[in-house]
């Protein structure tokens, strides 16, 4: 932005870096813009005409302060405003007299006629112009109080009074630099060593230092020497231990692999005994089941017959015949030690025997059947007969009545 004369002319300036600090002004000018209606812009406060100058006491200087003036003035969104500040102290000496920066609001007003300028002020400088006063202040006090203090103390003092200054200054140039936008790095100062101070007295030999110097680190090297061959052949005795370890325990586990290779044979042989053993006697007792099984089937059929050559014994009753000829019948199974064929084959008997059971009921039902017809039919002629001879007679009798 510009600034205006009196004279309504602009006067575009570059912003100076000289006396800069972190003094923070904020600057509001409610502008005119045409064509835009809300802008914000960065400035560097440089040179204004006129000089505007801000006065503050001490007891307000932290209080913000406004500048007004009747000036109205049309800016373009490029332009640079300048302003130069005076920052006085109580004594109505200039502190610093600088030139800061300053942030300008571009608002669109409604009337062509501009706000007053606001100028809000927050300056370090000023804190610390009234921490040195208060410090002075201080100081003359506890000089009024204690009139009997030392010249060390006073020394002392002012050595602390100017250190304070000095940092002051520091500070004040470090402000300046920040502004200027420039890193400058901090000189360091490094106090004055004293060289070390030779024994009074017998000359110092050189060459004796040097020479005991060389003999200590021959013997710390010697003794580094040792303790690495020391530690060296623990190791390789640690290595040896540890392989004849490896080696016995390969030995121990080749020969658990061999007993248990032999027991697993043993094992292995014995069960194909056993096996060959249960399938001897599961042949063994099948055919003695069969056989059985062939006799209690004849039995069964010609049973009838040997009746009447049976003794004649205690009666039974027909629950006591059927469990007899039930446990005559039925055979337990042993099947336990039967693998899966066996297994296959004994059902595959059961079903036979199954079936000829009921082949023979079947027969014997017939068989049933038919002596029933034939007692029929029998009885049937037996009562015809008799009729016939009861007729035969009793025309005989009337026959013979006549």
């Amino acid at each position: 932005m510009c600034a205006a004369d009196p004279d309504g002319q602009h006067h575009h300036e570059l912003p100076s870096t000289q006396g800069l600090s972190k003094t923070q002004l904020l600057w509001r000018l409610p502008v005119v813009a045409e064509g835009q209606e809300s802008i914000l812009a960065t400035c560097t406060a440089a040179t204004a005409k006129p000089p505007a100058e801000v006065q503050w006491s001490t007891a307000s200087a932290r209080q913000p302060l406004s500048l007004t003036t009747s000036t109205n003035t049309t800016l373009n969104p490029d332009d640079t405003a300048t302003v130069r500040v005076h920052l006085k102290g109580e004594p109505s000496r200039v502190i610093q007299q600088q030139e800061v920066q300053c942030l300008v609001n571009h608002t669109t007003l409604s009337q062509q006629k501009a706000d007053p300028y606001q100028l809000d002020v927050h300056s370090d400088i000023v804190k610390e112009y009234e921490e040195e006063e208060e410090e002075v202040n201080e100081e003359e006090e506890e000089v009024e109080e204690a009139p009997e203090v030392e010249e060390e103390a006073e020394e002392e003092q002012e050595e602390d009074e100017a250190d304070k200054e000095d940092e002051v200054d520091e500070e004040e140039r470090e402000h300046v630099e920040g502004s200027e936008g420039e890193t400058k790095p901090r000189t360091k100062y490094i106090t004055n060593i004293a060289p070390p101070k030779l024994p009074d007295g017998e000359k110092l030999d050189f060459d004796d230092l040097h020479r005991k110097r060389l003999e200590k680190d021959f013997n710390d090297l010697q003794s580094l020497i040792e303790m690495h061959f020391s530690s060296r052949q623990k190791e390789e005795e640690e290595l040896v231990a540890l392989r004849s370890r490896i080696e016995h325990r390969r030995a121990d586990r080749a020969e658990q692999q061999r007993v248990r290779a032999e027991q697993n044979i043993e094992r292995q042989a014995r069960l194909a005994e056993e096996r060959t053993r249960r399938e001897e006697e599961a042949k063994l007792r099948a055919e003695e089941d069969a056989r059985k099984k062939n006799v209690f089937s004849n039995k069964a059929f010609g049973g009838y017959i040997q009746k009447g050559d049976v003794k004649k014994g205690k009666k039974l009753t027909g629950r006591e015949k059927k469990t007899k000829a039930l446990l005559e019948r039925r055979k337990p199974l042993n099947i336990d030690h039967l693998n899966q064929e066996r297994l296959a084959e004994k059902s595959r008997e059961l079903w036979q025997w199954l079936r000829q059971l009921h082949a023979e009921k079947f027969d014997l039902a017939e068989k049933l059947k038919r002596q029933k017809y034939d007692v029929n039919v029998l009885r049937n002629r037996v009562s015809d007969h008799q009729r016939g001879s009861k007729v035969a007679k009793a025309t005989r009798g009337a026959k013979k009545l006549r």
